[in-house]
């Protein structure tokens, strides 16, 4: 889904935060109290959380490394002629087989562009079949860096071990290595200090 995960997650809920270290079968988990309070983080198999959950919501989470968001500007159709459409919009950003990736469409901006989440297909069915097979239900499914709730006019970011995730004043989200902090927030386009003293220099 591409919608703002918080808006859905509500105080009775699970969020299931899924490891690809361990092919998918293992996830860290925390669970929302009625009255709003996060508890502890846990590390469990699917199997587990499934058992643990209550028939409470389950809230999936993807890494954001795995999950490319973007946008698109599509023709005024049905959502399904949208969808069709989606890979012929953002065929020169695609460096793979679109048949081999799943499209997510969100909702329209004042600009007439939509918002667009892909991941490969192998990675989202090898995800799905591993929550079959432990019979955990997901409620939704996101990538971990929509955990930042866009914030108009401000700049925010996370830096979660070897990624760096950004969220934009204008809600635009990346996720990139964080191995060279300086390289990854230049990427951003967001001016350094370092740039401003290079740009310094050069004019003297």
């Amino acid at each position: 889904s591409t919608r703002d995960w918080s808006s859905d997650v509500c105080s009775s809920d699970l969020l299931v935060r899924f490891d690809p270290d361990s092919d998918w079968r293992e996830a860290t988990w925390i669970a929302c109290n009625a009255d709003g309070a996060i508890g502890s983080e846990r590390r469990d198999a699917l199997e587990t959380i499934a058992a643990e959950s209550a028939g409470r919501p389950i809230i999936g989470l993807l890494p954001g490394a795995a999950v490319v968001a973007t946008r698109a500007m599509l023709p005024r159709a049905s959502r399904s002629k949208r969808l069709q459409a989606l890979p012929y919009a953002l065929e020169e950003q695609l460096a793979t087989d679109p048949e081999s990736l799943h499209f997510a469409l969100g909702a329209e901006r004042d600009d007439g562009s939509c918002e667009v989440e892909i991941v490969a297909r192998d990675l989202l069915d090898g995800v799905l079949d591993r929550c079959r097979s432990a019979n955990l239900t997901l409620a939704a499914l996101y990538a971990d860096a929509a955990c930042i709730a866009p914030k108009p006019g401000d700049l925010q970011a996370w830096l979660d071990g070897t990624d760096l995730h950004v969220r934009h004043p204008d809600g635009r989200r990346q996720t990139l290595p964080a191995d060279d902090l300086t390289a990854a927030v230049r990427l951003t386009g967001i001016e350094t200090q370092a740039d401003r003293s290079e740009e310094h220099t050069s004019e003297l």
